[in-house]
């Protein structure tokens, strides 16, 4: 004890505050804040460390140095505190693991729909199509490659694909051209906007046998409506369904007019969706209307219509319940309104030929497959992305 602490305890005094904050020292005596930084500081304690500097900065204790203050810390704990990044990347491969798990439960029901409806009766096709192949058969031999080369000399097969081909010339480009000026005309209309859309997707939501049957009383040669509006415009009358050379046109006609709606509602939502201050910016320039629809509304929806074109080749290549709905089971008269997949239904389940519909069902695939390949081609050309 230093003579000035041995006068203030005998004084009766109260502890001067520089005497105070200090602690004892490693020899047993206290000593001043002043007689330490004299003697080079060594002595100063932890707590009166951080007081006497508490700007000080650096890096987090390690678990060595807890364990030294006598602290017990887990093991995994002071790891993480040693490396914050293996925290952050040990987070996030639990958030990815608990994603994958719940992507698991949500697509396990679709796959499984997927798995027996639509792979596996389309792996079993391609297998049959090498066979010879009849429902309630014994047995099966090996066919190789001739159920296609049949198929291809066979005259009812050449006459539905080019069947198939005359219906999708026509339906393509109308229902792209109906479906474009049916939303412009639509998206115009500032009243009974949400009535008018309603009306033109109704035909859609309805199903075609029922739909059909109305228009067969509509082309009906004798009493049907259409004859009738040609008979009071004093036009000739036509036998629709029954004549060989208009029985695939009145398909095609109640076909637009039942899918057009599905289209229509896409396109009205590209047409939505345009930057009013592009169109606003052409007509400041001048441009009249057809101007501004050429070269700036085309352009922009041009991704909407080239997945139109897709879609809808991909279904008039696969036609078949309008067909069967208006022709019935003769596919027209003179096989004018069979189409391959008329066909190919025909030849399994009427003729119970499966092995030769089976080819005839891969050959439609490579057809499908091929448009499609060359309208991708056509599409990175022709289409506009923003």
């Amino acid at each position: 004890m230093t003579i000035d602490s041995e006068l203030a305890i005998g004084s009766g005094d109260p502890m001067p505050p520089d005497v105070a904050r200090t602690g004892p020292s490693p020899t047993g005596s206290l000593e001043t804040d002043q007689s330490r930084t004299e003697s080079g500081g060594t002595g100063l304690p932890r707590t009166g460390a951080r007081e006497a500097d508490p700007g000080r900065t650096g890096p987090p204790r390690t678990g060595k140095r807890d364990t030294d203050l006598g602290r017990t810390v887990p093991p995994r704990t002071a790891a993480r505190e040693a490396d914050p990044g293996r925290a952050v990347r040990m987070e996030k491969r639990r958030k990815s693991l608990r994603d994958i798990g719940l992507a698991v439960v949500f697509l396990t029901p679709a796959l499984v729909f997927l798995l027996a409806f639509v792979y596996v009766p389309s792996v079993m096709a391609l297998v049959l199509a090498f066979f010879h192949y009849k429902l309630g058969g014994v047995g099966t031999t090996w066919a190789g490659i001739s159920n296609f080369t049949d198929a291809l000399q066979l005259n009812v097969f050449r006459k539905a694909l080019v069947n198939t081909f005359y219906y999708a010339g026509m339906m393509v480009p109308g229902t792209i051209i109906l479906s474009v000026g049916l939303a412009l005309l639509i998206n115009k209309a500032t009243r009974m906007y949400a009535f008018i859309r309603t009306l033109v997707l109704i035909p859609y939501v309805t199903p075609a046998v029922g739909t059909a049957i109305g228009w067969l009383w509509i082309f009906n040669p004798t009493y049907g409506l259409a004859n009738g509006l040609l008979h009071w415009l004093g036009l000739p009358t036509s036998q629709w369904l029954q004549s060989p050379r208009m029985a695939m046109p009145s398909i095609a006609i109640y076909s637009l007019w039942h899918g057009v709606g599905f289209d229509v509602v896409i396109v009205m939502s590209a047409i939505s969706s345009l930057p009013q201050g592009v169109l606003e910016a052409a007509s400041v320039d001048g441009a009249n209307a057809w101007r501004r629809f050429w070269r700036v509304t085309l352009p922009l929806i041009s991704p909407t219509i080239f997945f139109l074109v897709i879609v809808t080749t991909i279904g008039t290549l696969q036609s078949f319940s309008q067909i069967y709905a208006l022709s019935g089971a003769s596919g027209g008269p003179e096989y004018s309104t069979t189409t391959l997949l008329f066909l190919i239904y025909e030849t399994a389940f009427t003729y119970n030929h499966i092995s030769y519909a089976s080819a005839m069902a891969v050959l439609l695939v490579i057809l499908i497959l091929a448009f499609t390949l060359i309208q991708r081609w056509m599409g990175k050309r022709l289409v506009f992305y923003q």
